[in-house]
C-alpha cells in the first residue's frame, strides 16, 4: 500500500498502521467515486476548528514520516533491494519491448526463461502483422495469414485461448484429430478466407503445404513455439526444409521461441548453428538472466529413497501368463506388470490388469473380438485348439474379475515400493498443510500416470485431488483424446484438480501460474526436458523435486548432467555476439548512440537532458501552457536544404496569456541524417532555450505545471454554516387577486376540493374554495385520515366564475369566520370580508351548476350566521327528553372553554352515568380530570370543583352520555401518523359542557383536514412563483414542490431506508405501507446525475482542453459554490420558496393573513419574525437547484428520447448560469459540435477493421470509424495517428453515469438516495466495467505500447472468462474475482471511451447510449437485491458506518492535505505500491490522506491521487478498529460521544460526482474509475 510501513509516533495521536492491501483498491472506485458519507456531523463551529486542528496534526505527522523514511533509506539496505527489485521487472519488460522491436525486423529465435513472456511478445508481434495486414489490403495486396505452429495438441488449445484473449482478431485452432477435414481444398479455402491466425499442431501446416492448399507466399508470420525440435524430419523441420526454403518469393517472418535451443547431448555450437540455418534465424538472448527474476525459478529439492527389489511376477501375473500370455496385444502389460512389481510394488503390478483385461460383458467381448482378429488366432489351422485358447482368454478375464482391487492395505512391505512410498510420504506434507497448493508429477509411461492417479483417488488424502494428463493416442483404454486433455487441463486450471499424473506431453508449455510443486517420479533423459519441466512451477517458492535412488549412481550423474548442461546453456547464449544480445535498447537508443554528437546538458539536480528525452520534456512542457490559455500543442516544420541533403527541423511553441513564455517561442534545430535525429535536435536545442530563460526548473518540468486551473484542488463543497434566510409564509395569489382591497369582488372562481372516497361515516367528501382569481391546476396529492386511511385530495375547478352579491360573499365569510375558524378552531376573527384571501363554502347535494345558489348547500351556509352557537338547556320534561337529545346526536361539538378537542357524536348509551368512568382509551388523552365522564368533558371542571356549594347544582343530572369520537387539533393529515401520536379516540361525553356547532358534522369532518390541505395548496402556490421566476412552468406542481421540500432530520432517520431490514417482497410490501415524506432527495438525486452529463457534453463540445481542464471546468460549472449563487441572485431568490417536510408554524401561519383576531380566551396568533425567516446552509440551496433539474426530467420523461431533457436542459442554462451552457434544448448540442479533421478521415483501414469489429460486438455501426479507434487508444501509444481515449471516456463516463441512475431510479421508485447511490456504485465501478469489457471482448480490441499492460489485462480477463464461461454463472460473478486479479483501469475505461465515441458519431443520438445500456449492462443488474452489500465492501463505507453507526462516534473524519513543501525529500524516491492501478500522477504533487479519530489519526496514506489514497488509509484504519467491540474502541480512543448524545447537525455535503461526504479536496488529477 502507499504510504510509509512504520510512522513516528507523536505524543498527540495514534501510530498508523500501515499495511499490504489484500486488494487492488482500484476495484472500489467508480468514476465519480461515490464513497458514502464521510464528512463531519458536529456543529459548524466546532468542525471546522477540529478540522484545522487535524490538518496540523496531518501536515506535522508528515513531515517526521518523511525525516524518519530519509534516515531509514540511510540505514537499511533493505529498500535499496526493493528498489532493485522494482528496476528489474522494469528492465525486463524495457527488454520485452526491445525483442518484440527485432522481432518486427527480422527472425528471430528467442531464447529465454519459461515465464519471461515469450507468449505475450509473440501476440504482440501478431498484432503488429494483423495491422500491417489491414494496410496492405486497403492498398489492393493480396491478403496473408499468420500461423502459430506448436508441437502438441493440448499446447494449440492453450496458446489458441491465450491469443483470443489478446487479439482483435478470432483465432482458428487446428489439429487432426478434432478436424476431419482438413484435407479438402474448399476447407482450406474458407479458413484462409475468414481468418487472421491459426494456431495449429505442425503436421496440419504441413499437410496443408504438401497438398498446396496454400504457399508461403500467403503466409505473413510464422511462430515456432517450442522452436528446439526444429531438426531431422520433425514437421518443424520439413515446413522450413520442403516449403519455406524452397519459396522463391517473398518469405514470412519466423519468429521462433524456446527456453534453450539445444534438447539432445549433441555439441551445443552445432546445434544452435544447425537451429539457425534451418529457421533462417538469429537466436536473442539476454546475458543478464536476473532481469527476469519477476518470473520465478523453482528451487532444485533432491527426494532420495531407499534402493529397489528386482522385478518379478506377481501371483496374479502369474496365473494369468500361462492363461492369455502368447497373446501379442497383451504382452505389454505382462511386461508393465514386471517393471511395476520394482518400480511401484505389486499393487500397482496387479492393478495394470484392470486395463490390460476389463471385466464388463461389453469390454470383455472386445477383448475377445480382438483376440479374434489377432494373427496368432488366424493361423490357427486347428478349430479345437481356437476354442482352447478362447476358453483360456474367459478364464483369464474371470479370474481378473474375481481379484480384489481394493486399495493397499497393511500387507507385505512389497505393495508399494520404497519409491511409491516416498512420493506418498512427500505429497501428504506438501498438500495436507495446504489448501493452494497445485502441482505435477511427471512418469515415463501411461500405465504409471493412471495406476498413480487410482492410488491417490482411493487413499483420499486431505486436500489431494488428482487427475491424469497423458497424450493423444489411439482410442484405448490408457489413451488421452484432446477433449480429456482439455477437460483436465480446465480442473487444473480451476483448482478443481490439484495433482496431474503426467506424461512428457505436459513437459512444454502448460501455463498454470499457480502450480508451486514439480515432481520427477521418472527422471529425464535430457537437460531440456529438465527445463522444459522445471518451467511448469510458476509461482514464487516453487520446488522442483527429482527422485532419486540411494546408491544409484546412473539417476545421480543424470541429475547432475541436466543441471550443469542448463548452466553451461544459459553460460553460451549469455556468450554469444552481441548482437544477439538483448539490452541495447531500442532503435532509437541505438541510433543516438551511433551518432556521437548528439548533446546534452545537466541541470544542478543531476537531472540530463538529451536528444532522447527531448521530444518528452518539450511535450510536457507544451502541455502545461494550456493551463494558461495555449490552445494547441508544439508544431514542427520541417525545413528543406536540397544542397546539404540534410533533414532540419523547427518547433514552434504556441502563443499563451503569460507575457513570460515570451522569452522562447521555439527553436531551430541543427541538420541531421535523419529525421527522427532532425527532430530531436530542434526539440533539445527549445529546451536548452526554455532552462536557459527559468521557464523549465532543475528537474525539467515547466514552472506552469503547478500553474493549474483556479479551481484545481478548490473545496467545491459549500460552508456547512447555516444562515438566516427570508422565507415565503403566503403566495402572492392572494394580494395579487384583491385581498385587503377596499373593493369586494362580483365574481368569484370556485374550487370544488374533494376527498374521496369517503373514510367514515362522519366525514364529507367536499368543500368548496371560493377565490377571487383563478388557481393554477392543482395536482392531487394524499391526507392520511383516521388508522393512517390515504385518501386523495383532489382540486375540481369550475369552467367559469359565479356572480356573487354583497351578501352572498358576507354569507361566505360568516360560514368561514363562524363555523370554520370558530368553531373547528377555536379562532375567532372579525367579520371583514375585504381582507378574506378565500372563503369557503358547503357544497350543495346536487352536480354543481352555473349559478350560487345551486353550487351551495344554502341551508348550511346560513346556519353558519348565526353569532351563536347553541348550548344545551336543562330537561326538566322527561317527555320532551328524547326530542332534545336527538339534536345532539350524530353532531359537531365544540369546547368553548378549550380549541384542544372536537368531538363527533353517535348515540346515547343508556347505561352510562355522567359520573361514570371514562373508557380507557380516553383517559390516555392529555386531560386533567379524568375520573368521571363529566369531568372528562368539562373544560373548566377543575375550576367549577373548588366551590362545593354550587357544584352539586352546575350538572343537568338527566343528561345523557354521549358515545363520541374526539379528535385531537394540531395534527398534519399530511402525513401518516407515527405509532406515538394520537389523532382521535373514542370516549363517552355529557353534552351540556360543550356547544352544537353551526357547521354539520360532515363539513366539519372536513374542515379538521382543511389547514393540512390549504397549507398544501398554499405550497404549490409558493413553489409555482420560484417555477414561474425560471421560466419552468411545465413542471407539475407536485413535482415542483417536492424539489423545494427539505426534509427534516428526523424524518430521514425514520424513512431514510424503509427497506433496511426487508428483503423483496417484504420490502416492497414496506414501502406501501410507511411512506417517507415529502422531501427533494431523490429529485435531487437524479437532477444530480443530469447536471453532470449535461455540463460535461457542454464542456467537451466547447473546449479542446485535456481531461485534467475539462474536469476543472466542469466542477466549476456544477459546483454547489455556483448553484447556490445563482440562486441566491436577486431576480432568483429561490431560498425564499424553500419548504420544510415538517414545518413546527404551520399551525400558527395556515390562518389567512389579513384576518384581525378578536377573541380574548383563546391562544393569539402571532407571526413573530422568526416565523418568516428559516436556517438553510448553502448546499440546501444547490441541493433545490439540483432538483428543481430532477422535477424537470421527471416533467419531460415521457417524451422522446432527443426531446426528454429539454426541460431539464433549460434549467441547468438556468442555474449555471455560464456562457458554456447557453443551451436550451438538446438538438443544439451536435451543431455545436465541431468534429476534429482527425476524425472525418475514411481513409484509415485500421480504424475500419475496428468498427467492423465491434459492430459485430455490439451492433452499433460507426459512421466515422476513426473515433472508435480513438476510444481503443491506450494513452501510451504515443505514436497513434488518432489522440487518446481520455477525452472520450470523460464524456462516456457521464452518459454512462446517467443511464445507470435513470434505470436504478426509475425502477425502484420507493428507494432512497442512499441505497440508490450505492447501488450505482455496483454498476460504475472499475470492477464491473473492466468485467464487462472482457465479457464484450472489447480486451482484445485496445491499442497499447507496453506489454505490461498487455500482461496485466491478459491475465485478469483469463479470470473472468473462465468464471464466465462456467454454466451455471450468477449475474454477480465479477464481484467475486478473487484476490491477485485487480481489474485494471484501461479496460473499464474502454466501456466508457466507446460510449462516448457513440455519442459523437451518433450526432449525439442518445438512444444508443440507451440501447447500449439494455444490450449489454442491464442483465446483470436485474436482480438488484443482489448486490446490497457491495457497497459495504467499499472501505470508505464501511469504516464510515462503523464509526457512526456501530461504535457511534460523530468526530471522526478523513482529512486531505496536498504535497506538504518543508518536507524532506530525495528526487525520484517512491515508496512500493504508492499509486494504485489508475493513481494517476499530475507534476509530482502528492495528496496524504488520514483518518481521524477525536483528534488522533487513525490510519494514513499518500499517493497522487486523493480517492486511491483515501481508499488506502481506510482499509488500514479497518485493520485497526474493525477488530474492536464498542467498549474496546470507546475507551481505548476515549470516544464519549454516544453518552453526549452528540446530534447530527450538519447538512451532508454531495459533492459534483454525486458522492455523499464532507468537505472534499477535489483533485482534477484524481479522476478515476468503481
Amino acid at each position: 500500500m502507499v504510504g510509509p510501513q512504520t510512522a513516528l509516533s507523536a505524543p498527540d495521536f495514534h501510530e498508523p498502521m500501515l499495511i499490504d492491501l489484500d486488494e487492488d483498491e482500484a476495484g472500489y472506485l467508480t468514476e465519480s467515486d461515490n464513497e458514502s458519507q464521510d464528512g463531519s456531523n458536529t456543529s459548524d463551529a466546532t468542525a471546522e476548528s477540529d478540522r484545522e486542528a487535524n490538518k496540523a496534526i496531518l501536515n506535522d505527522y508528515v513531515l517526521k514520516t518523511a525525516a524518519a523514511a530519509n534516515d531509514r533509506r540511510a540505514s537499511s539496505p533493505g529498500q535499496t533491494k526493493n528498489k532493485e527489485s522494482d528496476s528489474i521487472i522494469n528492465q525486463a519488460r524495457e527488454y520485452q519491448q526491445e525483442l518484440f522491436e527485432r522481432a518486427k525486423e527480422q527472425n528471430v529465435i528467442a531464447v529465454l526463461d519459461t515465464g519471461s513472456g515469450k507468449t505475450l511478445i509473440a501476440a504482440l508481434l501478431i498484432r503488429h502483422f494483423l495491422q500491417q495486414e489491414l494496410i496492405d489490403r486497403s492498398n489492393g495486396k493480396p491478403g496473408k495469414i499468420v500461423f502459430f505452429l506448436v508441437n502438441s495438441v493440448h499446447l494449440a488449445r492453450q496458446q489458441a485461448r491465450f491469443l483470443n484473449n489478446n487479439l482483435p482478431q478470432n483465432v482458428r485452432e487446428l489439429f487432426g484429430e478434432a478436424n476431419e477435414d482438413l484435407w479438402r481444398r474448399a476447407d482450406w479455402e474458407n479458413i484462409f478466407a475468414n481468418n487472421s491466425v491459426v494456431v495449429c499442431t505442425a503436421a496440419v501446416l504441413d499437410q496443408c503445404l504438401m497438398h498446396s492448399f496454400l504457399t508461403m507466399g500467403q503466409i505473413s508470420l510464422l511462430i515456432f513455439d517450442e522452436a528446439h525440435h526444429c531438426k531431422k524430419n520433425h514437421p518443424y523441420s520439413r515446413i522450413i526444409r520442403d516449403y519455406y526454403l524452397k519459396w522463391s518469393g517473398e518469405k514470412p517472418r519466423i519468429f521462433g521461441m524456446t527456453a534453450s535451443p539445444v534438447d539432445s547431448k549433441r555439441d551445443i555450437v552445432q546445434v544452435v548453428n544447425d537451429l539457425e540455418a534451418l529457421l533462417q534465424s538469429k537466436i536473442v538472448t539476454t546475458q543478464d538472466a536476473s532481469v527476469f527474476e519477476f518470473a520465478p525459478r523453482a528451487t532444485d529439492d533432491f527426494w532420495t529413497y531407499p534402493p529397489l527389489h528386482a522385478e518379478f511376477d506377481t501371483e496374479l501375473s502369474a496365473q494369468l501368463r500361462p492363461l492369455c500370455g502368447f497373446i501379442e496385444d497383451l504382452k505389454k502389460y505382462f511386461t508393465f506388470s514386471r517393471y511395476a512389481s520394482r518400480e511401484l510394488g505389486t499393487w500397482a503390478a496387479d492393478r495394470v490388469w484392470k486395463y490390460g483385461l476389463p471385466t464388463s460383458n461389453h469390454e470383455a467381448t472386445a477383448v475377445i473380438k480382438q483376440f479374434e482378429r489377432s494373427r496368432a488366432y488366424i493361423d490357427e489351422p486347428d478349430n479345437n485348439r481356437r476354442k482352447a485358447a478362447l476358453d483360456s482368454v474367459q478364464q483369464a478375464i474371470s479370474l481378473v474379475k474375481r481379484y480384489h482391487f481394493g486399495p493397499p492395505g497393511d500387507g507385505t512391505d512389497q505393495e508399494l515400493s520404497p519409491k511409491l512410498k516416498h512420493l506418498l510420504m512427500e505429497l501428504k506434507k506438501q498438500f495436507s498443510g495446504s489448501k493452494t497448493a497445485r502441482g505435477i508429477v511427471f512418469v515415463e509411461q501411461r500405465f504409471t500416470a493412471f495406476i498413480l492417479c487410482d492410488l491417490f483417488e482411493m487413499l483420499k488424502l486431505t486436500n489431494l485431488r488428482p487427475g491424469v494428463l497423458v497424450g493423444v493416442g489411439q482410442a484405448t483404454a490408457e489413451s488421452s483424446p484432446w477433449r480429456d486433455q482439455q477437460t483436465v487441463m480446465e480442473k487444473f486450471r480451476s483448482g478443481r484438480i490439484n495433482l496431474i499424473f503426467a506424461t512428457s506431453v505436459a513437459e512444454e508449455g502448460i501455463d498454470i501460474p499457480q502450480c508451486n510443486l514439480v515432481v520427477r517420479f521418472d527422471l529425464y533423459e535430457t537437460p531440456i526436458q529438465y527445463m522444459q519441466s522445471r518451467g511448469r512451477a510458476r509461482m514464487k517458492n516453487s520446488v522442483y523435486a527429482h527422485m532419486i535412488e540411494e546408491g544409484n549412481q546412473n539417476e545421480a550423474g543424470k541429475v547432475d548432467y541436466a543441471i550443469q548442461m542448463d548452466d553451461y546453456i544459459r553460460r553460451f547464449c549469455q556468450n554469444l555476439p552481441p548482437d544477439r544480445l538483448l539490452g541495447q535498447g531500442s532503435k532509437l537508443k541505438q541510433l543516438l548512440a551511433r551518432d556521437a554528437s548528439c548533446q546534452s546538458f545537466e541541470t544542478a539536480t543531476g537531472v540530463v537532458a538529451s536528444y532522447s528525452n527531448s521530444l518528452l520534456l518539450l511535450t510536457r512542457y507544451a502541455e502545461s501552457l494550456q493551463r494558461i490559455g495555449a490552445a494547441s500543442a508544439e508544431v514542427y516544420e520541417e525545413i528543406i536544404d536540397p544542397e546539404t541533403n540534410m533533414f532540419r527541423y523547427k518547433v514552434i511553441l504556441p502563443a499563451t496569456e503569460d507575457p513570460r513564455t515570451a522569452k522562447v517561442k521555439g527553436a531551430l534545430g541543427d541538420p541531421r541524417t535523419n529525421k527522427v535525429l532532425a527532430r530531436r535536435s530542434a526539440a533539445w536545442h527549445c529546451c536548452f532555450k526554455l532552462r536557459k530563460a527559468e521557464l523549465l526548473d532543475t528537474n525539467l518540468d515547466s514552472i506552469f505545471v503547478k500553474v493549474k486551473p483556479a479551481n484545481l484542488n478548490a473545496r467545491i463543497a459549500v460552508s456547512e454554516k447555516k444562515d438566516n434566510y427570508e422565507k415565503k409564509l403566503k403566495p402572492d395569489f392572494w394580494l395579487e387577486g384583491g385581498a385587503n382591497s377596499p373593493t369586494l369582488p362580483t365574481r368569484l372562481f370556485v374550487t370544488q376540493v374533494v376527498i374521496g372516497p369517503s373514510s367514515t361515516s362522519t366525514a364529507t367528501n367536499s368543500l368548496l374554495l371560493f377565490t377571487r382569481s383563478l388557481l393554477p391546476q392543482l395536482p392531487s396529492f394524499p391526507v392520511y385520515v383516521d388508522d393512517n386511511v390515504e385518501r386523495q385530495v383532489t382540486c375540481i375547478q369550475m369552467s367559469r366564475p359565479v356572480t356573487v352579491t354583497e351578501e352572498q360573499i358576507d354569507a361566505l365569510t360568516k360560514f368561514t369566520i363562524n363555523g370554520v375558524f370558530s368553531d373547528v378552531f377555536h379562532k375567532t376573527f372579525a367579520l371583514d370580508p375585504n381582507s378574506m384571501s378565500y372563503w369557503l363554502g358547503p357544497p350543495a347535494k346536487e352536480p354543481l351548476r352555473d349559478s350560487f345558489e345551486t353550487i351551495v348547500n344554502m341551508e348550511e351556509l346560513l346556519l353558519a350566521g348565526n353569532s351563536e352557537r347553541r348550548r344545551w338547556v336543562a330537561i326538566t320534561d322527561p317527555e320532551d327528553a328524547l326530542k332534545r337529545t336527538s339534536l345532539w346526536c350524530n353532531a359537531f361539538l365544540v369546547d368553548p372553554g378549550s380549541g384542544k378537542f372536537r368531538y363527533f357524536t353517535e348515540h346515547v348509551e343508556p347505561e352510562k352515568s355522567i359520573w361514570d368512568a371514562p373508557p380507557e382509551v380516553a383517559i390516555n388523552l392529555q386531560k386533567k380530570h379524568k375520573d368521571t365522564i363529566i369531568g372528562f368533558t368539562d373544560s373548566t371542571y377543575g375550576k367549577y370543583r373548588k366551590d362545593q356549594n354550587t357544584f352539586a347544582s352546575r350538572y343537568d343530572a338527566h343528561q345523557p352520555v354521549l358515545k363520541a369520537k374526539v379528535v385531537l387539533a394540531g395534527r398534519n393529515y399530511l402525513k401518516e401518523c407515527p405509532p406515538e401520536e394520537q389523532r382521535f379516540a373514542q370516549c363517552y361525553i355529557a353534552p351540556q359542557p360543550l356547544e352544537l356547532a353551526r357547521v354539520s358534522p360532515d363539513v366539519a369532518a372536513f374542515c379538521v383536514l382543511w389547514p393540512s390541505i390549504l397549507h398544501r395548496v398554499e405550497s404549490y402556490l409558493i413553489v409555482r412563483e420560484a417555477y414561474i421566476k425560471l421560466d419552468l412552468t411545465e413542471v407539475p406542481l407536485d413535482l415542483a414542490l417536492e424539489a423545494f421540500t427539505q426534509g427534516n432530520s428526523a424524518d430521514n432517520a425514520a424513512f431514510g431506508d424503509i427497506h433496511s431490514d426487508m428483503d423483496g417482497t417484504e420490502a416492497s410490501r414496506g414501502a406501501a405501507e410507511q411512506k417517507a415524506p415529502l422531501n427533494y432527495e431523490r429529485l435531487e438525486f437524479i437532477g444530480d446525475s443530469l447536471l453532470k452529463m449535461m455540463t460535461t457534453i457542454a464542456v467537451f463540445t466547447r473546449t479542446t482542453c485535456n481531461e485534467e481542464g475539462m474536469h476543472c471546468k466542469r466542477m466549476d460549472l456544477l459546483s454547489n459554490s455556483r448553484l447556490c449563487t445563482t440562486a441566491s441572485a436577486p431576480h432568483y431568490e429561490l431560498f425564499r420558496y424553500i419548504r420544510a417536510s415538517s414545518d413546527p408554524h404551520w399551525q400558527t401561519t395556515w390562518y389567512p393573513e389579513f384576518l384581525k383576531q378578536t377573541g380574548g380566551n383563546q391562544r393569539r396568533l402571532k407571526l413573530d419574525p422568526k416565523h418568516k425567516q428559516h436556517a438553510l446552509g448553502k448546499k440546501t440551496i444547490a441541493d433545490v437547484c439540483e432538483a428543481t433539474i430532477g422535477a424537470c426530467i421527471m416533467a419531460s420523461q415521457h417524451l422522446p428520447t432527443e426531446q426528454k431533457f429539454d426541460l431539464g436542459i433549460r434549467a441547468i442554462t438556468k442555474l449555471v448560469d455560464d456562457p458554456d451552457h447557453a443551451l436550451t434544448s438538446w438538438k443544439e448540442i451536435a451543431p455545436m459540435y465541431k468534429p476534429a479533421a482527425w476524425t472525418l478521415q475514411t481513409n484509415d483501414p485500421v480504424a475500419n477493421d475496428l468498427a467492423n469489429k465491434i459492430e459485430q460486438i455490439t451492433g452499433y455501426t460507426f459512421r466515422h470509424p476513426r473515433l472508435v479507434r480513438s476510444a481503443f487508444t491506450h494513452s501510451s501509444d504515443q505514436n497513434s495517428p488518432v489522440p487518446d481515449l481520455q477525452r472520450l471516456e470523460f464524456l462516456g463516463d457521464a452518459c454512462l453515469d446517467w443511464v445507470c441512475i435513470w434505470w436504478l431510479f426509475s425502477t425502484n421508485p420507493t428507494r432512497d438516495p442512499q441505497w440508490l447511490t450505492e447501488h450505482k456504485m455496483a454498476m460504475v465501478s472499475n470492477k464491473f466495467l473492466a468485467a464487462l469489457a472482457v465479457v464484450l471482448g472489447f480486451h482484445r480490441l485496445i491499442n497499447a505500447t507496453t506489454p505490461a499492460l498487455y500482461e496485466e489485462i491478459g491475465n485478469y480477463s483469463a479470470k473472468v472468462q473462465e468464471i464466465y464461461e462456467q454454466a451455471d454463472v450468477k449475474r454477480d460473478f465479477w464481484t467475486r474475482i478473487g484476490t491477485g486479479c485487480a481489474p485494471p483501469k484501461a479496460l473499464a475505461d474502454l466501456v466508457e471511451s466507446y460510449l462516448g465515441a457513440v455519442l459523437l458519431d451518433s450526432n449525439f443520438n442518445f438512444d444508443e447510449i440507451e440501447n447500449f445500456f439494455q444490450r449489454h449492462v442491464k442483465w446483470f443488474f436485474e436482480d438488484i437485491e443482489a448486490y446490497d452489500t457491495f457497497a459495504n465492501r467499499h472501505p470508505t463505507t464501511h469504516l464510515f458506518r462503523l464509526l457512526r453507526e456501530e461504535f457511534r462516534c460523530q468526530k471522526s473524519s478523513p482529512e486531505i492535505i496536498e504535497g506538504v513543501v518543508s518536507a524532506p525529500t530525495t528526487t525520484g524516491d517512491r515508496e512500493e505500491g504508492d499509486d494504485g492501478i489508475g493513481d494517476q500522477s499530475v507534476s509530482g504533487v502528492t495528496v496524504h490522506v488520514a483518518w481521524f479519530v477525536h483528534g488522533r489519526i487513525v490510519s494514513a496514506s499518500k499517493g497522487q491521487g486523493a480517492k486511491y489514497a483515501k481508499v488506502r488509509a481506510s482499509k488500514s484504519a479497518l485493520k485497526i478498529l474493525g477488530k474492536l467491540k464498542v467498549d474496546e474502541f470507546r475507551t481505548e480512543w476515549g470516544c464519549d460521544c454516544a453518552q453526549k448524545g452528540v446530534k447530527d447537525s450538519t447538512s451532508t455535503e454531495k459533492h459534483e460526482d454525486g458522492n455523499l461526504g464532507g468537505e472534499k479536496m477535489t483533485d482534477c488529477t484524481d479522476k478515476v474509475s468503481t
